[in-house]
């Protein structure tokens, strides 16, 4: 005889198994439910950690993406969200009925056929050796992908310079894409944080966004929001805040939705763009090798890291780049031999550090880590020495000098 104890204890997790395995088995297969089964199961192995099934299920759904229009991919991820949210309410379920439910999506039949990677064509003429190296990750080429070591001041200066300012045309996430190159260089958590604080987003994406009290709300929190808002929570002030790596980051944002997000960045934009009646924002990295020619070294493996140049560059063409050849192919003059125009915000810290008093207040403002960013490494010996940018230049001569004369006179 059945137990009916049994029964009243395992009913509610059966019932919730049962209609998380029907939702999976509906006949209806356009394009909006084939790409709404996809986010379902990516969230769902994004949720249960498996990092090769959210990306391989999200990969699924690209045909059904491009297919679709830039308006309608606008609020796709907040209605899959919704969607989601109603039909399976995790956060009214206990810890292990979510796990239940969440275990039953993952292992449904129709999950499995989108996680599974796919196969290699056996009836392409192409090797067998081939096929199987098209399917191998490119190798790595080293920090920034030039395989050339930069110092966290170059990357934050260009960061600041040319990438955050590209972020009209190349869209928000172009900046982690950049800070993410540059993971190495960026290892103590202030550098990630400050790079990470460059992504600029619209304040309808991030009016009412959560703020979590502690590091262990964030994920929580993020799984809560659409894509775009998602985006615009993981690189905020109170968010960014709480990182102290890349991996950080990635479980806020787990790297995998970057291909939705671009399109979805890109819609926004686009909306955006036609409501103010003006066209999209010019290309801003048109002449790559001419910009890093006058750069110095580290600011020009910086510059020649950013995703966007080297992705207009053969490999010859990025050593040169790195290398500092214009587009004559002629290197520059060493920056030692010419000093670089000072710009506003390092000459504005020089001349806030020339007003104090003592050596310690000096010693302290200039080697804050973000006055430290702006200066070259001359520069930051010129500002713990209380050199003002107006003072004449070493070996020159003022009127205070003895035997001083006017050229007029």
């Amino acid at each position: 005889m059945i137990d009916h104890a049994v029964l009243r204890k395992t009913g509610r997790s059966a019932s919730i198994l049962l209609a998380c395995v029907f939702l999976l088995c509906g006949c209806k297969k356009n394009a909006e439910e084939r790409i709404y089964e996809a986010f379902k199961c990516t969230r769902v192995a994004n949720q249960l950690d498996h990092a090769d099934e959210t990306k391989n299920a999200l990969a699924k759904m690209e045909v059904d993406l491009k297919a679709m229009e830039p308006r309608n991919l606008a609020t796709l991820a907040k209605d899959m969200q919704e969607r989601l949210d109603a039909e399976v309410p995790l956060e009214r379920y206990t810890a292990d009925e979510r796990l239940a439910a969440l275990t039953a999506i993952y292992e449904s039949d129709a999950c499995q056929a989108l996680y599974a990677p796919d196969l290699l064509d056996l009836s392409a003429t192409t090797s067998p050796a081939a096929q199987a190296a098209a399917v191998q990750p490119a190798p790595q080429g080293g920090t920034g992908t030039t395989g050339v070591r930069t110092s966290p001041a170059a990357v934050l200066k260009v960061a600041r310079e040319y990438v955050a300012d590209a972020q009209d045309a190349l869209l928000s996430n172009s900046v982690v894409a950049y800070c993410r190159a540059f993971a190495p260089e960026l290892s103590q958590p202030q550098d990630l944080q400050d790079c990470l604080r460059l992504v600029e987003m619209p304040p309808s994406q991030t009016n009412g966004l959560p703020t979590p009290a502690s590091a262990g709300q964030v994920v929580s929190q993020a799984e809560s929001l659409a894509i775009v808002q998602r985006f615009a929570y993981c690189t905020s002030d109170p968010v960014v805040r709480y990182f102290t790596s890349f991996a950080d980051y990635d479980r806020c944002m787990p790297e995998s939705f970057d291909t939705l997000l671009t399109r979805e960045l890109s819609a926004f934009r686009d909306l955006a763009n036609e409501s103010a009646g003006v066209g999209p924002a010019a290309f801003p990295y048109n002449n790559p090798l001419g910009s890093a020619s006058q750069l110095d070294k580290d600011e020009r493996v910086a510059y020649c890291g950013i995703p966007a140049v080297q992705g207009q560059l053969e490999p010859a063409e990025l050593r040169e780049c790195v290398d500092g050849q214009g587009a004559n192919g002629t290197a520059p003059p060493e920056a030692t031999s010419t000093p670089r125009p000072m710009d506003g915000l390092a000459r504005s810290a020089m001349l806030k550090a020339a007003q104090f008093d003592t050596q310690e207040e000096r010693d302290a403002f200039c080697n804050r880590h973000d006055v430290r960013v702006l200066l070259t490494p001359s520069q930051v010996q010129e500002c713990e020495a209380g050199l003002s940018p107006d003072d004449p230049p070493a070996g020159g001569s003022s009127d205070d000098d003895p035997g001083y004369q006017d050229e007029g006179h």
